[in-house]
């Protein structure tokens, strides 16, 4: 699978109420873009927008975010990464609703989840042509709600989950101890296909189900897409907490 291609991806979450109606968004960015922009739809508002790596940086948040007046935060999770998982980071990034300050929450004004989850890409070769999704609880949680969810959620972007859980320490082999302290803990596996063929537009769709996840529910720690992925992007082996 490619790193990357030639477009950047901006994550407009599915909780909050800020993006449940993207309409007034797509009209702009058909006029700022010139049609050279894509959007993916997501299941509770939000979704994917992709801008070319051929605008500039700075041009492109700005065009992307309505003059930056909307905050921009990276994945939660892509820390520490070698050398193609730095690059990655580039070209992938959470668009952030403002939050009101406890007081005025408390008086009545919408308060604004405030998701933790933590999610990485990750190279894996031996999965050859195969590609697998990682959901990790928290330590001591044996079980997730709406896990059942999760191929109705992907599908949204035309990738594919399958439900029944595969082998992960035989999956992941020399691999397992490395990403994780404790090897014995619960951790789900799900082969997975379809979608765009580059880890960072897997990667923005995966935080996008994460972070709408994570606001439904309590004892999701982390989730990962595991591929065969060029320059061999790592992440959670880097991690000195949490893991």
């Amino acid at each position: 699978m490619k790193l990357f291609e030639d477009h950047s991806y901006f994550i407009f979450p599915g909780y909050g109420s800020a993006f449940h109606d993207m309409a007034p968004w797509l009209d702009q960015w058909k006029r700022v873009f010139r049609g050279e922009h894509q959007f993916w739809h997501g299941f509770n508002g939000g979704g994917i927008l992709a801008v070319p790596n051929a605008i500039p940086l700075q041009e492109r948040y700005r065009l992307a975010t309505d003059d930056l007046r909307l905050g921009l935060k990276a994945v939660y999770g892509m820390v520490l990464g070698n050398e193609a998982g730095k690059k990655l980071t580039e070209y992938v990034c959470c668009v952030q609703q403002d939050r009101p300050p406890a007081i005025a929450v408390k008086f009545g004004v919408e308060r604004v989840p405030d998701p933790t989850v933590t999610m990485t890409p990750e190279h894996l070769g031996s999965l050859g042509t195969d590609r697998i999704l990682l959901v990790v609880p928290r330590i001591k949680r044996k079980s997730l709600k709406h896990t059942e969810q999760l191929p109705k959620w992907f599908d949204t972007f035309g990738v594919c989950v399958d439900i029944s859980p595969c082998d992960v320490s035989e999956m992941l082999g020399e691999e397992m101890p490395q990403w994780f302290t404790d090897p014995s803990r619960t951790i789900f596996g799900f082969r997975i296909s379809g979608g765009e063929n580059n880890a960072a537009w897997q990667t923005a769709v995966t935080y996008y189900v994460a972070e709408y996840w994570d606001t439904e529910v309590r004892g999701l720690q982390s989730m990962h897409f595991v591929a065969n992925i060029d320059g061999e992007p790592c992440f959670r082996k880097n991690w000195t907490s949490n893991k």
